[in-house]
C-alpha cells in the first residue's frame, strides 16, 4: 500500500474519491461498458482536478480483493476483469483497514491526511448488486462488515451504494451507508452509475453539499 502520497497533495483540503467495485461473474456481460465508464469518469475527475487535489482509491471485489494505488485522476487504471463470487462484506472490511487502521499497524490514508494536518474531503462509492456469496470462507461476514460501514461513517467519510439490480435493496440499509442509489441490471443503469458518482463527486467538491439520488 501507498502511504507516502504527499507529493500528490497540493492543497490542505484534498478530495479522496474511493470506488469499491464488485468485478464478480455477475458484471461479466457489462464488463466493457464498465470499463468504458471508468475512462470517462477518469476524464470527468481530471478536468475536476484543474482547481482541486483529487485523489483515487480504486479496489475490485470478486473471488479475490486487489486494491490500487492511490493516484491522481490521470493515473486511474481503467481496465475491468471480472469472475468468481463476490466477497462484498470482505471487501468492505478491507477498504475500512485502508482508510482508517491497516492490519499492519501503520495509518489508514484518512487517518495519516488528518495527522499531517490536511482536511480531507473523503467519497466511498461502493457499486455491487448486494450479493455475498464468499465472504464467509474468509471469516468475515455481515456484522463485520456493518461495523466497518459504521467506523467508516464515523470519520466524516460520505459513503454512497450504488446499487446494481434490486433484488437486495435491504442490504445497503442494513449495512448503514448514508446514500443510496438504485440503478436497473443492464447497460443504460450502468451509464447512470457513473453519471452519479459523477455529480454527487463535483456537488461535495465544487458545489454546495447537495446528494443525489435515485431511490
Amino acid at each position: 500500500m501507498l502511504f507516502d502520497f504527499s507529493k500528490l497533495l497540493t492543497r490542505d483540503n484534498p478530495n479522496m474519491i474511493v470506488l469499491l467495485c464488485d468485478s464478480s461473474s455477475s458484471m461479466s456481460p457489462f464488463r466493457n461498458v464498465v470499463s468504458n465508464e471508468l475512462k470517462n469518469t477518469k476524464d470527468y475527475f481530471a478536468k475536476l482536478e484543474e482547481d482541486n487535489t483529487i485523489l483515487i482509491l480504486r479496489a475490485d471485489f470478486s473471488g479475490s480483493y486487489k486494491e490500487r494505488k492511490v493516484v491522481a485522476p490521470n493515473d486511474l487504471d481503467t481496465s475491468f476483469n471480472t469472475g468468481g463470487k463476490s466477497i462484498l462484506y470482505y471487501a468492505l472490511c478491507r477498504i475500512r483497514e485502508s482508510l482508517l487502521f491497516p492490519e499492519k499497524g501503520d495509518e489508514g490514508y484518512v487517518v495519516k491526511m488528518l495527522n499531517d494536518n490536511y482536511s480531507p474531503n473523503v467519497i466511498l462509492f461502493v457499486i455491487s448488486d448486494g450479493k455475498d456469496e464468499g465472504s464467509d470462507g474468509s471469516g468475515y461476514d455481515f456484522n463485520e462488515a456493518y461495523e466497518a460501514v459504521e467506523d467508516i461513517n464515523l470519520n466524516n467519510v460520505d459513503t454512497h451504494f450504488l446499487l446494481f439490480g434490486k433484488e437486495n435493496e435491504d442490504i445497503p440499509h442494513r449495512l448503514g451507508f448514508k446514500h443510496i442509489h438504485l440503478f436497473d441490471k443492464n447497460k443504460s443503469g450502468i451509464v447512470s452509475m457513473f453519471d452519479t458518482i459523477k455529480e454527487c463527486s463535483r456537488s461535495k467538491i465544487i458545489d454546495t453539499d447537495q446528494w443525489f439520488s435515485n431511490v
